[in-house]
């Protein structure tokens, strides 16, 4: 008589661990969906709680991209998923927020209230004090969601 319950017990530990590992990793520890799924061409770490500029936000990073030599062959096809992505879905990129140089680039889109982020960060090996950087480089991807934005003037679609 008591195996019955000791299956039945075991099967709804089961059943709760489940379904704690399925929200715990659904939602991506808090990101905006709409930047789901990750990128797949680099691997990802888990996302993290932070405050920007006092607004809290969530913000994931990729492992690191070791000894790059061309730049626009990595960090391209990560900006261009997300640019097709997010402006597929209604989300319009502020140029105004936007930012970039050698080796880096911030894209800002919103969608109401919401904004997301994304930007690619490189850390060049060669550095000249008088001439540019130049690669091999290290490079970094970077995305972060969060809500409460206000309104800019300067936008595409």
């Amino acid at each position: 008589m008591k195996k019955p319950w000791i299956l039945v017990f075991a099967l709804v530990v089961i059943i709760i661990c489940i379904v704690f590992v399925w929200m715990r990793y659904s939602t991506k520890s808090g990101l905006n969906p709409a930047v789901l799924p990750l990128y797949s061409g680099v691997s990802w770490s888990v996302p993290q709680a932070k405050v920007f500029s006092n607004i809290p936000v969530y913000e994931v990073a990729s492992v690191s991209v070791s000894n790059i030599t061309n730049l626009s062959e990595k960090s391209l096809p990560f900006t261009k998923y997300y640019d097709e992505k997010l402006l597929g879905t209604g989300w319009t990129r502020d140029l105004s927020r936007e930012a970039g140089g050698p080796g880096s680039g911030v894209s800002f889109y919103t969608k109401g209230k919401d904004f997301v982020i994304i930007a690619y960060q490189s850390t060049f090996h060669v550095t000249h004090t008088d001439a540019p950087s130049e690669c091999p480089c290290d490079l970094q991807f970077l995305i972060t969601t969060g809500s409460n934005v206000g309104t800019t003037s300067t936008t595409t679609q």
